[in-house]
């Protein structure tokens, strides 16, 4: 199995840049990115009957953990120590038991926190606006042929309000705040697939809004979902 050897391929490496498969001279954002995209091939969620993929995962974690903080990276750089991720093979080390996946988690949710924080304080309000004038253009009526992101009124009024409610969930670790992982891996994707965009790709830049829009509009509906079903 390909999602196998990926998993395996990661407990086998030593070095953790390639643990997040970044170049060593990653700036911020790309080991940011590396560890979402390397959570997400390799959290244990995806492989239950696979207990190797705990390990995996703790290790994408411990790369991230290092390499994402200045002092951290300059000593592992410097040092050019490979017992950082080695450590994590070691069956004896606490970070490999099963009980110890919440520490992953625990990096995991803190990342994904930033990212909703800097889109509440960022793209929320272009979002906003976009959803009230596709609204106002006629987008969800019987017979147009617009983009068929169909939102009430109501929705778009309590989308703040229901965001609120996301980021004091994650805050709080609530344990049903994993239904909205991929959602927020996804929101942070096209983020930074729209930045990377030129000013003047109109269409391109609709288009990634759009997604965007669906996107951010799917993760208070999908809490909502989570509570009414505990």
């Amino acid at each position: 199995d390909p999602k196998l050897l990926v998993v395996d391929s990661i407990i086998a490496e030593d070095d953790l840049y390639k643990v997040l498969a970044v170049p060593r001279n990653a700036k911020p954002e790309e080991i940011r990115r590396g560890f979402l995209n390397r959570s997400r091939v390799c959290h244990p969620d995806k492989f239950p009957t696979y207990p190797a993929s705990t390990i995996a995962f703790q290790k994408v974690a411990l790369a991230y953990e290092t390499l994402s903080k200045p002092s951290s990276r300059r000593m592992y750089d410097v040092s050019g120590r490979t017992d950082f991720a080695a450590a994590v093979n070691n069956s004896s080390h606490p970070m490999s038991t099963d009980s110890d996946v919440g520490l992953g988690e625990e990096t995991l949710n803190g990342v994904l926190y930033s990212i909703l924080c800097e889109f509440l304080e960022g793209d929320f309000d272009m979002i906003r606006v976009f959803v009230q004038a596709m609204n106002d253009g006629g987008s969800g009526r019987s017979g147009s042929s617009g983009s068929g992101l169909q939102v009430g009124a109501e929705t778009v009024e309590n989308l703040e309000g229901a965001f609120r409610k996301v980021r004091e969930m994650m805050l709080a670790g609530k344990r049903y705040v994993k239904v909205i992982q991929n959602e927020l891996i996804r929101l942070y994707e096209i983020q930074q697939n729209l930045r990377s965009l030129s000013y003047f790709d109109v269409f391109g830049r609709l288009r990634l809004t759009l997604q965007l829009a669906r996107v951010t509009l799917s993760i208070p509906m999908a809490v909502d979902q989570a509570m009414k079903e505990q």
